[in-house]
């Protein structure tokens, strides 16, 4: 009886994680079609867009890359499912005929079943390096306010910002992803990602941050919501 218990569940499991895999394919679609809508906004735009178009060339070679091996961890994945598949079969029939060693089918079930675990990990950190890399695309660069400007931060500390803002959504619930300290132009920041501020840690000073989108103004405005638009 928990033998069948256990199955159904990763029975479930299995048409969770198939069911994932098909999101996860279509997502991929989704980004490719977006970026072909920007190729075609790219040819319009002046000189001054030209450098955009070879960050957007780079990040299709890159989003390419990734998507190949997405199919390739997909493939992994079904092939680890139909092994799990036969082993589970394969325990049934020998419950008729012969005592099963439960420990040594427990262990493998737990092998099949990490490995599945490693393989879905994968396809996410790799779903959210698509997306970090379409922010070269949108030319996407974090802000702060000062009385009522607009100011960058400083590259390496607006990758580690969106960086650290891509892991905060693919997990909005853990409060040790909403905020990081930074240091930008020699000033060490504290930012939080729930109030959308950031506080110096000498000073205590506060000021309102952004994610600053180089997109249409047709465009969806919300960071969260345009991150995964494309």
């Amino acid at each position: 009886t928990r033998l069948r218990d256990a199955n159904r569940g990763l029975a479930r499991e299995r048409d969770q994680q198939e069911r994932l895999a098909q999101e996860m394919v279509q997502e991929v679609s989704r980004l490719n079609n977006r970026v072909e809508e920007l190729e075609r906004l790219g040819r319009a735009r002046d000189e001054s867009i030209l450098g955009l178009q070879l960050q957007k060339a780079t990040a299709l070679s890159q989003a390419a890359t990734l998507t190949c091996k997405v199919e390739s961890l997909q493939k992994q994945l079904e092939q680890a499912t139909e092994e799990h598949s036969r082993a589970t079969c394969a325990a049934e029939q020998e419950l008729h005929t012969v005592s099963v060693d439960r420990d040594s089918v427990k262990r493998e079930v737990a092998v099949k079943s990490a490995h599945i675990d490693t393989l879905n990990k994968e396809i996410a950190r790799l779903k959210m390096g698509t997306v970090g890399r379409m922010g070269a695309v949108h030319g996407l660069e974090w802000q702060y306010e000062v009385d009522g400007s607009w100011f960058s931060y400083e590259p390496a500390a607006s990758s580690k910002v969106l960086e650290a803002f891509l892991a905060h959504l693919q997990d909005m619930s853990a409060t040790e992803l909403q905020r990081l300290e930074i240091q930008s132009g020699g000033r060490d920041y504290r930012i939080d990602f729930a109030t959308m501020k950031q506080t110096n840690v000498l000073t205590r000073a506060q000021r309102t941050i952004r994610l600053h989108c180089d997109v249409p103004t047709s465009w969806i405005k919300r960071p969260a919501q345009l991150l995964y638009q494309a």
